[in-house]
This record gives C-alpha cells, sequence and structure tokens, in this order.
C-alpha cells in the first residue's frame, strides 16, 4: 500500500507488518525509518525490543525466526533492515520481503526496511504497493512524495 503524507506516516494501523523506505536521498530514507522506530519504541528502546540487519547477511529463514520472536518486555518487536549496498543485495531485499509475506508469523513484530531508488517495474516495489500489510514510501528529501 502506498502511503503519500508524513500524516500517513504518523497514523500507519499496527496492522501494517513491513514499512519499506525508498528513495535516491539514502539520508532521507535512514531518517523515515528511524522516526517510525521512535514512534513504535520510544526514546530509549529495549534493546531486546529490536534488531538491525543487513540484508547481505542473512536468509528468509533468519529473517522469518526474527520476525516470529516475541518481545519479553512489551508487545511489539521492530528488526530493521539497513540499506542495501547494491543492486544485488536490493534484488536479495525483494527476495527476502517476498518470502516473509508468503509466511508472516503470527506476533506483532514489524519489519522496516530501507532501500535505494527503485524502479515503477521493481519487483519490492510491486509487491509493497500490492500487499494490504505492507507500507511503502518513497522519499524525496526530507519531504515523503510520491
Amino acid at each position: 500500500m502506498i502511503l503519500k503524507t508524513q500524516k500517513s506516516l504518523e497514523t500507519l494501523p499496527r496492522d501494517f507488518r513491513v514499512v519499506v523506505f525508498f528513495g535516491a536521498d539514502g539520508g532521507a530514507v535512514t531518517h523515515h525509518a528511524r522516526r517510525v522506530r521512535q514512534r513504535m519504541l520510544g526514546d530509549n528502546p529495549d534493546p531486546f525490543r529490536f534488531s538491525v540487519l543487513a540484508p547481505s547477511d542473512i536468509t528468509s529463514a533468519q529473517l522469518i525466526e526474527e520476525m516470529a520472536a516475541v518481545a519479553l518486555t512489551a508487545e511489539q518487536r521492530l528488526v530493521m533492515l539497513s540499506m542495501p549496498t547494491s543492486t544485488a543485495e536490493t534484488d536479495k531485499l525483494a527476495g527476502l520481503v517476498t518470502a516473509l509475506v508468503e509466511s508472516l508469523p503470527s506476533t506483532d513484530t514489524v519489519l522496516v526496511a530501507q532501500a535505494s531508488t527503485l524502479a515503477k517495474a521493481h519487483r519490492l516495489r510491486i509487491l509493497c504497493e500490492r500487499h494490504p500489510q505492507i507500507a511503502i514510501y518513497h522519499c524525496h528529501g526530507g519531504t515523503l512524495d510520491l
């Protein structure tokens, strides 16, 4: 599902399980991903409530396992995937997200993924725009815009 405005980011429904930020401005992408983390977990999050992973370092099974983990101190966890550094890693990210949504664990864990520019025909962008539990934001500088 495409969310177009800053307000839609602030009022993101709890049933979203994956949020993908993308755009040529890596700083804006990272900024918005961190804002979601802060909104969900507060200013000083418990380290057991979130994980930061690199797409190049994990498999689909490891991501699904991480998403299935339960937060012992609260109801919601967050898994963040850092910005891919190459086209191959962006393609791998698409595969990871595809595998995840096919067998989404029944926890309240949310995945926040970052990507650089995604063409309209890129499989990750198509999946995110069509899936009801995935939000996608196209970041342009300091604002969200499509």
